[in-house]
């Protein structure tokens, strides 16, 4: 009878013991879109001049931020720049001095990997470095809603995140849901 009462105790003390992923998240609510994040998480606001701007800090040293409003960063990697009528060129948009790529030599120096997916009913452009720790991870949606006949556009990324806030951060873009104008 004592082992019967034994096992029934140990069994209900695992069962009791699992970890609730519920209590793992954290709703993130930004008033025009909710996400939900590991719990550690935090919500930044910050304060910007032509669009609503805000971050999430995920530890002491990484973090990421998002712009919602007419000019968000499309998350192009390289853009093309005429330099003539007939010629142009390829500029990586994360270097400074801006630096000028041959087409045939970008895939070499490309640090992320473009997908495309749905989220929350919208066609959504996932970065993702091809190493991680090096280059951007993030989402960016061309047209959310219209504003003053203007599309009103989402980015949220972090640069150069470590493997682990990488993988919690696109599992995180699943889970976002917009709350604006969305006729």
């Amino acid at each position: 009878m004592n082992r019967i009462l034994t096992i029934s105790i140990l069994l209900l003390l695992f069962s009791c013991n699992t970890k609730n992923s519920v209590s793992d998240t954290n709703l993130l609510d930004f008033k025009s879109f909710t996400i939900e994040t590991p719990s550690s998480w935090k919500k930044l606001d910050l304060r910007g001049v032509d669009s609503y701007v805000g971050g999430i800090q995920m530890d002491s040293s990484q973090g990421a931020s998002f712009d919602l409003g007419f000019y968000s960063n499309d998350l192009s990697e390289f853009v093309k720049v005429n330099l003539q009528d007939t010629t142009y060129a390829f500029v990586a948009t994360g270097d400074y001095p801006p630096l000028r790529v041959d087409s045939n030599f970008m895939e070499k120096i490309k640090k992320c990997k473009i997908l495309w997916d749905t989220i929350d009913g919208y066609k959504a452009k996932l970065v993702i470095p091809i190493n991680s720790g090096f280059g951007v991870t993030g989402i960016y949606i061309d047209s959310l809603w219209q504003l003053d006949s203007q599309n009103v556009k989402f980015t949220l990324s972090g640069n150069n995140l470590t493997h682990e806030n990488e993988t919690k951060l696109l599992k995180a873009f699943k889970t976002l849901r917009f709350h604006g104008d969305k006729k």
